[in-house]
Formats: C-alpha cells, structure tokens, sequence
C-alpha cells in the first residue's frame, strides 16, 4: 500500500497524517480543550490534499486509531473513515495505540489531563 490516510481522535488532538510508503508527507495537529474534534477533523482532511496536489482518488487505504479513547472522538475517527473507504472502494486499517507505544519503549510512563485538569498516569 502506497498512499495512507491515517485519522487520530482517541484523545484531546485532533491529529490527520498523510503517508506514501511510510514515509510521512504532511501531518496536521490540533489541540481541543473539550473534545471538538468533529469541529476540525473534516476541514483538515479537506486542506491535506491540496499540499501536496493529490486528490481522495489516490488514496490505497485510511486507517484509524480504534482505542483506547474518548468513545465520542473514536465513534467520529470510525465514522469518516468508513465513509471515505467505502465511497473511494479502499481497505479500512485500524491501529491501536497503547501495543504501538509499549513496542517501541520498553518501560513508559504516561501523564495524561483530562477535560477536568486532573492527571492520570499510565504505564506500559
């Protein structure tokens, strides 16, 4: 697969990465206090082709994280991906998180706000 869009929402980013053969092009991030990713998530998929003069007919697969998260922000990370897999006819792939973190750190410590400003610490 040559040409990925990958969609993260699981958390407060709002993070839309372009990738061609693993090689990243172009990634958008952005930071949301209360979760208002469905405010910015499609505007940024819009504004990430033109960079690079490619259109969604290019694209060979989207991938999206699937957890864990914020249920809200994952459903609407599944939804648009679903949406433009099954209109462009491309695979679906999903990533997760918390294994792709402990792969590649062997003892991480996590320290992670919340909307309410208390800190959750995780370990992997």
């Amino acid at each position: 697969m040559a040409l990925i869009l990958r969609i993260e929402t699981s958390t407060t980013i709002c993070s839309i990465s372009l990738s061609y053969k693993n090689i990243l092009l172009k990634n958008i991030n952005c930071y949301n206090l209360y979760f208002q990713n469905i405010n910015i998530l499609h505007l940024f998929i819009i504004k990430i082709f033109p960079i690079w003069n490619l259109e969604f007919l290019f694209l060979d697969a989207i991938a999206f994280n699937n957890g864990p998260g914020s249920y809200t922000s994952l459903k609407l990370g599944l939804a648009t991906a679903k949406g433009i897999s099954y209109a462009l006819n491309i695979p679906l792939i999903y990533f997760n998180l918390k294994p792709s973190l402990k792969e590649l750190y062997n003892n991480l410590f996590l320290l992670i706000k919340d909307k309410d400003s208390q800190s959750n610490i995780i370990y992997f």
